[in-house]
């Protein structure tokens, strides 16, 4: 931030737009449970290999980093529950936009295991040392076509003070 307050002309847009690292189930679905084991044990081992790399989950983070930073002004950010999979009644569930949204999240996340196998790698033997890492991905992949998830996108902008 120090460094985007330094590049960035007073009264230029800062704008960052982050997901949640972490799905929640649909409203009035409760938590992920065994009927999602795989999901639930793919986001846990994910969390912890980006636990081992000194990094987290920071969407919930970068407002109060910005106002520390004191660089910003009007800062604002917007929270939004993104719907993924299609197995379940969003509000107004015939919105065609809603629908696409849906079936977008549900590509990345059938995608989301190639992308992360090399992390994946540095806590497999922990979590699985009897399971092969492939047969846990087709696993996931097979749960996510089934699934119907909410992931939180966290948007923050603010102006870049004159002084």
């Amino acid at each position: 931030l120090c460094e985007i307050a330094r590049v960035l002309r007073p009264g230029g847009l800062f704008f960052s737009g982050e997901f949640d690292l972490q799905h929640k189930m649909p409203p009035g679905r409760g938590v992920l449970s065994a009927s999602w084991r795989v999901i639930a044990n793919a986001e846990r081992m994910f969390m912890r290999a980006i636990q081992k790399r000194e990094l987290g989950d920071i969407a919930q983070r970068i407002p109060d980093w910005v106002r520390q930073n004191g660089s910003f002004t009007n800062i604002s950010e917007q929270v939004f529950d993104i719907p993924i999979g299609g197995n379940y009644d969003w509000p107004n569930p015939q919105d065609e936009r809603i629908r696409e949204v849906a079936e977008m999240g549900k590509r990345y996340l059938l995608q989301f295991p190639s992308a992360v196998k090399p992390l994946f790698s540095s806590v497999w033997k922990d979590w699985y040392p009897e399971l092969d890492i492939e047969d846990f991905m087709r696993e996931y992949r097979e749960e996510i076509r089934e699934c119907s998830l909410v992931r939180t996108y966290r948007v923050v902008h603010a102006i870049r003070s004159v002084s």
